[in-house]
């Protein structure tokens, strides 16, 4: 044993030996380890155990519904095929493919829905945050909150995140805001369950279900054509030309990985283009056998934009679930953004183009910016909007919850000469010599060029601007946000560049030389 500035730590010198001849010390560190465990309370709680935290969230954990079910899929391929003359043959396929059972992450305990509403709670927490802070107990205390410099010594105001922030720890939000998702007895949304009911005696746990459910669907037409000496020193040349018209349907955006339901209350509710999805795939191509051991290849590809969500902001400094939780299930831990209401997953490049944004933005502004939450709701003491029990006079006014910032946003407007993301488009050629030295070794030199014209290709994947329209400057939408990318420095930002590696496609021009030796 040593010591250190921890206490003492076993350190072992019995390590590689054989342990017919070091059994006596491990025995021994053996019953050391047994006495320093026992001479610790048993009181203290193991802060990893979920019997502990009575929390269990996403990403930190991945518990599975006990109804689990294996992951599966149905394809059906139907294919016809022709040879519409000597050397020319036309294939037409169908693929369909339905995938069930992959994970949706579901709160079972409801974190922050606004039917966990619990009004005595929310009244002790608004009360408790002003009186800290200076203010009245009471309604009418947003604009005093704002102002208040108590909490800095009377040199700062609060100020609008401030006061936010105040409210949400004194408990006046969900759970998981307040208390990062664990059990929050005096949150105002603090969740609720048959058994704890709104009592907040229990925090937030996200069960993994196998409700998800993918559709595939795409026409695949393809014609290759080989023809011997079309002209002058080709020997031979073959040309391949297909297209894919695709799409692919999905309740999230990558299935691969595990998502929370954008709607904790009903997880197939938004089902979309999935970020795979591409309408169009054009494919072109050609070998050409010259003299000289020459072989010429080209290839060409086409691909139609990737489709994104368009979601709401997440501006607040506290209480977001009177800002964006237009649903009224709760914002998930580690969760994305609600969508737009009235729009859904994958909305943007597909159902909403660019030059559509600003109708679709323009109609949300109309008839959701500035109204309240369904949780906002219950704070004003609105019982027809409000799913939770209201159970005495209002907590905040109409009035409180403006001045809070506490209602849904006013998005900005879609930039001048916004782009929306464009094609991606890219042209290879390659020039080989295979030389035959003998009968088992072959060398073959090669010279590659990679996006030949060099196409300028913006918004690929891992490159796409951000989903939440973000507000940016001169009431427009932020220039990094869907809808507010315009040519320029903006532009630019997204535009595909050199990465790691020799290759990816839709990268500037790139040339490649290469030696290969078949044996």
């Amino acid at each position: 044993m040593v010591s250190t500035q921890t206490g003492l730590q076993a350190e072992p010198t019995f390590c590689g030996q054989t342990i017919s001849s070091v059994a006596p010390e491990i025995l021994a560190l053996n019953s050391a380890f047994q006495a320093a465990a026992a001479s610790v309370p048993r009181s203290q709680p193991n802060v990893n155990f979920v019997g502990s935290t009575l929390s269990a969230l996403n990403p930190n954990y991945d518990l599975f519904f006990p109804g689990y079910r294996t992951p599966r899929s149905w394809q059906m391929n139907l294919g016809l095929q022709k040879e519409i003359r000597p050397g020319a043959v036309l294939s037409v396929d169908y693929v369909h493919n339905i995938g069930q059972h992959f994970l949706i992450g579901q709160d079972v305990n409801h974190s922050g829905a606004a039917r966990s509403f619990n009004q005595a709670n929310a009244v002790a927490a608004r009360d408790a945050a002003q009186i800290d802070n200076g203010c009245a107990p009471g309604l009418g205390q947003a604009t005093c909150m704002i102002n208040s410099t108590v909490a800095s010594g009377g040199t700062a105001r609060l100020g609008v995140a401030g006061a936010q922030a105040a409210y949400s720890a004194a408990g006046l939000d969900s759970n998981l805001q307040t208390a990062g998702g664990g059990p929050c007895s005096y949150c105002a949304f603090p969740g609720v369950n048959p058994i704890a009911g709104n009592t907040g005696a229990a925090g937030g746990l996200d069960i993994l279900y196998p409700d998800g459910r993918s559709v595939y669907s795409g026409l695949q037409t393809k014609l290759v054509e080989r023809i011997e000496k079309p002209v002058r020193f080709v020997n031979v040349a073959t040309f391949e030309l297909s297209h894919v018209l695709s799409k692919f349907t999905s309740q999230v955006l990558d299935q691969s990985s595990v998502n929370l339901a954008t709607d904790n209350d009903f997880p197939t509710r938004f089902t979309g283009p999935n970020a795979l999805d591409r309408k169009h795939q054009i494919t072109f191509g050609g070998t050409f056998d010259l003299p000289f051991f020459t072989k010429i290849s080209v290839v060409s590809h086409f691909y139609s934009p990737l489709p994104q969500t368009l979601e709401l902001p997440e501006l607040t400094n506290g209480g977001e679930i009177f800002a964006s939780d237009w649903l009224g299930t709760g914002l998930g831990a580690g969760g994305n953004p609600e969508p737009l209401p009235g729009t859904t997953i994958g909305q943007f490049q597909r159902a909403t183009q660019i030059w559509g944004l600003q109708n679709v933005i323009s109609t949300y502004n109309h008839n959701f910016g500035g109204t309240l939450t369904p949780a906002g709701n219950c704070l004003v003491g609105n019982n027809i909007q409000c799913p939770g029990l209201i159970s005495g006079s209002p907590v905040m006014t109409t009035a409180d919850m403006t001045s809070l910032g506490w209602v849904m946003p006013t998005l900005g407007s879609v930039a001048p000469n916004a782009t929306g993301a464009p094609w991606v488009k890219t042209l290879d050629l390659k020039a080989s010599w295979p030389l035959k030295v003998r009968e088992w070794l072959t060398i073959e030199p090669s010279a590659s060029i990679f996006n030949v014209f060099n196409f300028a290709n913006e918004f690929l994947p891992g490159n796409l601007p951000s989903s939440s329209l973000i507000p940016g400057q001169n009431g427009l939408l932020a220039p990094n946000a869907a809808g507010g990318v315009a040519p320029g420095s903006s532009l630019a930002a997204f535009r595909a560049s050199y990465q790691s590696g020799t290759f990816a496609m839709g990268s500037p021009r790139a040339f490649e030389f290469g030696l290969r030796i078949g044996f």
